[in-house]
């Protein structure tokens, strides 16, 4: 059989649950993965147990084959009769796509151009809005009301942006928000979006 699958981010090496306990001098250090691991692969299971975790580090955007031989045993030594081999592969880092500013409220200077960077990693398009908020008191009072607010009103500029860069990478994109002048003074929100995040 040859179960394939995607890994989640997170994960690390690989957990296989046999459906009776083993002998596990028959499993020990025999099976096999490529690629190979950079670092030892560490074999944890319990006596008398029928659960292995091979701990490792698993690399970016690569597909693993794990075998396990055919000859290893119950301690009756009943095999597995053939070569038990299934592959998988783990994804890349998680997308981004965020400003490189402090969160929620910042200060731009009105004195120099008001430029921003937007940060993005392995994501295929990703849009920029800037809003011009009045007076928003009960913001400016309540700032962690921001998480949930959406503006009424249309934005006063859009950016949109498709980057073609290498996957798993981060990359600062300026978005100048007054086109290399500076904005003036008054209270705005600007917001990233990309479906991929």
């Amino acid at each position: 059989a040859n179960p394939t699958g995607l890994t989640e981010f997170w994960q690390y090496g690989v957990s296989v649950e046999f459906a009776s306990p083993m002998d596990w001098d028959t499993v020990d250090g025999r099976i096999r993965i490529t690629p190979p691991p950079d670092d030892d692969v560490d074999y944890y299971y319990s006596e008398g147990g029928t659960y292995l975790s091979l701990n490792f580090e698993l690399e970016l955007n690569t597909t693993y084959e794990v075998t396990i031989p055919g000859d290893v045993a119950d301690p009756y030594g009943n095999t597995l009769g053939r070569d038990y081999t299934w592959r998988f592969t783990t994804p890349g880092y998680p997308p981004i796509a965020s400003f490189n500013l402090p969160s929620r409220i910042s200060q731009v200077s009105v004195s120099f151009a008001t430029d921003v960077e937007a940060l993005h990693r392995n994501v295929d398009s990703f849009s920029v809005s800037l809003f011009d908020l009045g007076l928003p008191l009960n913001l400016m009072g309540q700032p962690y009301q921001l998480n949930d607010y959406r503006p009424a009103a249309t934005p006063i500029r859009r950016w949109e942006f498709a980057p073609d860069v290498p996957d798993d990478q981060a990359f600062l994109q300026n978005v100048p928000l007054a086109d290399g002048g500076a904005l003036p003074t008054g209270v705005y929100m600007l917001t990233v979006d990309s479906a991929d995040v």
